[in-house]
């Protein structure tokens, strides 16, 4: 069993990161359970649809921060539908404070994907078991915290009335609201949670070996004027990296400047994809020769492949002079 220190702000989120050590995790997956549970359990205080920065200090290793930050409410909306769906809302904790809420107030999270990365590359345990603790206490039932209590008590109205759900969640049904240590039961967060470990993060047993260990999807969009006409297009890559790797861009642009110096000369101006030669040895050593050409024509100056042919044209004895 691995030996960790949890510090965290309730013993159920303490016991979730030992679960963990006791299954063969390391720090990170005892950590990640951890902090799942204080999410799903620390009412008000934190919320699952919430967002934040995962550092990870690995011994020997300089430390990495994942951005696990959620995306703002209405990004991309027309202006006359952004800020639309909410409305503000005053309470007295801490002071004077206000927030909004409704709807439009709900913000992309990215919570959870960043946990699954912190899982995937730095953790021991499966997505799903890491998950676990949080969705069996959120179905079966835990104590309202201490702190989630104090802040309830001055947000149940003003933050946790207007959505019928929400508010038989933090509610007696005579209206009072929760007191520390009554148990709290949210089945259909404990329905998400399952469909998250099991369906979102987690591969599915049919799926092709070949696609396990993809680290994301990336949609590049280039678009410019090429021969006085414009152009656009969309092109899609999978790979087993992280999106914040700088291989990605760097790999990205290597593939393009070999389709666009070579592949795309070779086709349109050299016209090798209507070539007459199918037969035989004749393609494969006719784009030999091509690329020879293309090489050498480069070596010696020319960016452009139409403004060589126009110089070198009829004109053997410069042709020549470039093989010597």
């Amino acid at each position: 069993m691995s030996q960790v220190s949890i510090s965290s702000g309730s013993q159920i989120s303490a016991n979730a990161g030992a679960a963990m050590a006791e299954r063969g995790g390391n720090a990170v997956d005892a950590a990640l359970a951890a902090a799942l549970v204080s999410m799903c359990t620390d009412l008000g205080v934190m919320a699952p649809g919430a967002s934040g920065f995962i550092t990870i200090w690995s011994p020997e290793k300089e430390p990495i921060v994942i951005d696990a930050y959620a995306e703002m409410p209405g990004r991309g909306l027309d202006s006359e539908r952004f800020g639309k769906g909410m409305k503000e809302v005053f309470f007295d904790y801490g002071g004077w404070m206000s927030t909004l809420i409704g709807y439009g107030s709900v913000a992309t999270p990215g919570m959870f994907a960043g946990l699954d990365m912190a899982a995937q590359q730095y953790g021991n345990l499966p997505w799903a078991v890491i998950v676990q603790p949080a969705s069996l206490l959120v179905r079966e039932g835990f104590p309202l915290t201490g702190g989630a209590a104090e802040y309830l008590a001055y947000t149940h109205q003003a933050i946790f009335s207007w959505h019928p759900e929400s508010y038989q969640t933090v509610h007696h049904l005579d209206g009072s609201c929760l007191q520390e240590g009554e148990s709290v039961q949210i089945p259909q967060l404990a329905d998400s949670l399952r469909l998250i470990a099991e369906q979102v993060f987690e591969p599915p047993e049919n799926l092709d070996p070949k696609w396990i260990g993809v680290g994301c999807v990336i949609k590049v969009e280039p678009s410019g004027t090429r021969g006085h006409e414009p152009y656009y297009s969309i092109s899609y890559y999978l790979c087993s990296l992280s999106p914040q790797s700088r291989r990605l861009v760097d790999g990205i642009r290597g593939h393009w400047l070999i389709e666009n110096s070579l592949h795309w000369v070779k086709d349109v101006i050299m016209e090798e994809d209507t070539s007459p030669q199918k037969a035989g040895f004749a393609p494969r050593n006719l784009s030999l020769l091509k690329t020879w050409v293309l090489t050498l024509l480069r070596t010696h100056g020319f960016d452009s492949l139409k403004k060589a042919i126009s110089e070198m044209s009829h004109n053997l004895a410069y042709i020549l002079s470039f093989c010597t």
